[in-house]
C-alpha cells in the first residue's frame, strides 16, 4: 500500500510539473516581453522534476515551430540558457584552471539533464526550413535572429517586436553557440561520475588525446577500461548521445539530389579536425556496440525477466557512427574543374588530403616523434597499387577530410580484424537464429542489424587489409548467409529496399575479390533459413 501510495503521489507531482512546464512554453511563445536576464523564469526548464519522455510530451511540434515563427528571439534565448548552464556545470564540475572542483550533487545531474532533453527535442525543428537563417544566426553567428514575419491576421504596418537580446557571458561564448554544444556533448560523453565510473579527475595535456583506458567499453584501442558504471550513467550516455545525434541530424532535411553538395557545418566542426576525444569517441562507439550481447547465458527468455541497459545505448552509438563514417564534406572546384560552365562549383570527394593533424601524427606526439606537420610535404597525386586478390588495379585512397573514416583506414591488427569481425558475424545471425529456436520468442532478437551492416560496408569499402581478412575467413559464410536471408526476406517489402540495397553492396564489394570466389566452393554445412 505505501509504495502504490508513493508512486500516486510522484506521478501527481509530475502532472503538476507538466502544467508548469507546459504554462511556461506558452508563454514563451506569446509572450513578446520576456526579459533574458530573467532567471527565475528561465530556469523553470531545467529544475522542474521532468523525465526523459517528458519535452516529448509536455512540448508538441506546434508548439515549437510556432515559438520559431512568431517569438524567434525568444527561441534564441532559450537555446543560449541551455547551453550556458551545461557549461556552468561543466565549469563547476571539472574546476576551473588553478581551483578545486566543486562536487556534483543530484540536482545537478538533473539539472543537466533536462537542459540536454529540451536541447534534442528542440534541434530537428531548426533544420526544417532551409531557406530560414535562424540556425546561420543563431548558432554560428552569434546574433539574435531577424524579427518575425507578419502573419496574416495582423493589422496593415504594424510593426514587429523587438528581438529580446541574446545572454553571452563567459569566455566559453566567444565561440559559436554550435561549438559550445558540440564541445559540451563530448565533454559530458566522457564526464566522471555521469557517463563514467567516478575519477578524480582526466587528464588534459595540449596535443594529446584522451587516455583510451576511459572509453565505456574494452576492444578496439584498449583491453583495459574502467569498471562498469551503474544503471544510472548507462541513462546518462543514452540521453547524451541522443541529443548528439539530434544535433548532427541537417541532413535529413536536404534533398536526396543536394546532399553530396550540401556542407554540414556540425559535422565539419567534428570531423574535420581530430580533437581532445574524437579518437576515444571512434573506440567507444565501436567497442560498446561490438560488445553487446543480445544472449548472454543463453538461458531462455531472459530478455523478459531481466533489464538490459546495453541495448539502448548500443543503438544510439551505431546510429552516430553511421553519421559520422558517412560524411564527405564537399570541396570547391576550380573554374577549370568545374562542371557548371565555368562557374565554380562544389564536388563531393573521393576523398582528398585532409588538411587537419592526422590521429598518427597526434599519437606519435607523445612519443616523440615527428609529426607530418614537422616535414615539409606536399600534396603528392593519387597512387596505384596492385590487389593481390584481382587482377585490375586499385587506387591508394589518400587521407580524407573526415577523421573518422582515417581511424578505420589505420586499422592494422589483425586481433582488432578479429574482435570487429567475430562481433559482426554474432550480431548481424541473430535474427536468423532467434527467428529458428523451438521455443517461440525465447531468444532476445536485435532490430538494429541494418545499422550494423552499415557500418561493415563502410569498413570493407575503405580498410581493404580488412577486407582481405573478412573474405580469407572460414567464418564468412556465417555473415553470408545471414545477409542472403535479408534480401530474401525484404525483397517483396518496399519498406526493406534500403537493406536489400545495402546487401547488394556488400555483395557486390566482396564479389570483386579472387578469394572470395575460391571459398565458395567449400560444402555448406549451416541450416537453410531461406523460405520459398
Amino acid at each position: 500500500f505505501i509504495e502504490q501510495a508513493c508512486q500516486q503521489i510522484a506521478r501527481m507531482g509530475q502532472g503538476q510539473s507538466a502544467a508548469k512546464y507546459q504554462t511556461a512554453v506558452q508563454e514563451l511563445i506569446n509572450n513578446h516581453s520576456v526579459v533574458p536576464h530573467d532567471a527565475e523564469f528561465w530556469s523553470q526548464f531545467w529544475t522542474l522534476p521532468t523525465t526523459a519522455d517528458s519535452p516529448f510530451s509536455d512540448i508538441t511540434p506546434d508548439d515549437i515551430r510556432q515559438l520559431k515563427t512568431k517569438n524567434p528571439g525568444n527561441l534564441a534565448v532559450l537555446l543560449n540558457q541551455a547551453v550556458g548552464q551545461l557549461h556552468a556545470y561543466l565549469i563547476r564540475w571539472n574546476g576551473p584552471p588553478g581551483l578545486d572542483k566543486a562536487p556534483a550533487t543530484g540536482q545537478d545531474y538533473n539539472t543537466a539533464l533536462n537542459c540536454i532533453r529540451l536541447i534534442t527535442r528542440i534541434m530537428p525543428f531548426m533544420f526544417e526550413d532551409k531557406n530560414d537563417e535562424f540556425v546561420e544566426r543563431v548558432f554560428w553567428q552569434n546574433q539574435p535572429p531577424h524579427p518575425p514575419a507578419p502573419q496574416p491576421g495582423d493589422t496593415p504596418g504594424k510593426r514587429a517586436p523587438p528581438v529580446p537580446e541574446i545572454v553571452v557571458e563567459g569566455e566559453a561564448n566567444k565561440a559559436p553557440l554550435a561549438v559550445q554544444l558540440l564541445d559540451a556533448l563530448m565533454d559530458l560523453l566522457f564526464q566522471p561520475n555521469f557517463t563514467i565510473t567516478n575519477v578524480p579527475s582526466l587528464p588534459r595535456h595540449p596535443n594529446h588525446t584522451l587516455p583510451l583506458n576511459y572509453i565505456w567499453a574494452s576492444g578496439l584501442g584498449s583491453e583495459e577500461v574502467l569498471a562498469a558504471p551503474p544503471h544510472a550513467a548507462w541513462m546518462h550516455r543514452l540521453e547524451v548521445l541522443k541529443c548528439l545525434l539530434s544535433c548532427l541530424s541537417e541532413a535529413l532535411y536536404v534533398p536526396s539530389d543536394r546532399i553530396c553538395w550540401t556542407r554540414n557545418k556540425w559535422l565539419d566542426y567534428i570531423t574535420r579536425h581530430e580533437g581532445y576525444y574524437s579518437y576515444a569517441l571512434f573506440c567507444t562507439l565501436i567497442n560498446i556496440s561490438c560488445s553487446y550481447d543480445p544472449v548472454g547465458w543463453g538461458v531462455p527468455y531472459n530478455h523478459l525477466m531481466f533489464r538490459d541497459d546495453h541495448e539502448a545505448v548500443a543503438s544510439a552509438s551505431l546510429q552516430v557512427l553511421n553519421v559520422l563514417l558517412n560524411y564527405y564534406p564537399p570541396i570547391a572546384l576550380s573554374r577549370s574543374n568545374s562542371v557548371s560552365g565555368g562557374s565554380v562549383g562544389l564536388a563531393r570527394p573521393s576523398p582528398g588530403p585532409s588538411p587537419s593533424v592526422s590521429s598518427t601524427d597526434l599519437r606519435a606526439a607523445a612519443d616523440g616523434t615527428p609529426s607530418s606537420e614537422d616535414v615539409p610535404q606536399s600534396h603528392p597525386e593519387p597512387r596505384l597499387r596492385e590487389s593481390r586478390s584481382t587482377s585490375f588495379i586499385m587506387p591508394f585512397m589518400p587521407p580524407s577530410h573526415n577523421v573518422f573514416v582515417n581511424y578505420v583506414r589505420d586499422l592494422k591488427r589483425i586481433k582488432d580484424y578479429k574482435f570487429l569481425f567475430s562481433a559482426f558475424i554474432r550480431l548481424v545471425s541473430n535474427p536468423l537464429q532467434a527467428g529458428s529456436t523451438r521455443l517461440p520468442y525465447s531468444m532476445k532478437e536485435i532490430s538494429n542489424y541494418d545499422d550494423l551492416l552499415m557500418v561493415f560496408w563502410r569498413m570493407i569499402e575503405e580498410n581493404p587489409r580488412f577486407l582481405s581478412y573478412v573474405i580469407a575467413d572460414e567464418s564468412f559464410s556465417q555473415l553470408l548467409v545471414a545477409m542472403l536471408h535479408f534480401m530474401h526476406e525484404g525483397r517483396r517489402n518496399p519498406a526493406q529496399l534500403g537493406l536489400v540495397h545495402l546487401v547488394t553492396f556488400v555483395l557486390l564489394l566482396v564479389s570483386g575479390e579472387r578469394v572470395f570466389a575460391i571459398n565458395l566452393n567449400r560444402p555448406f554445412v549451416g541450416k537453410n533459413t531461406l523460405s520459398d
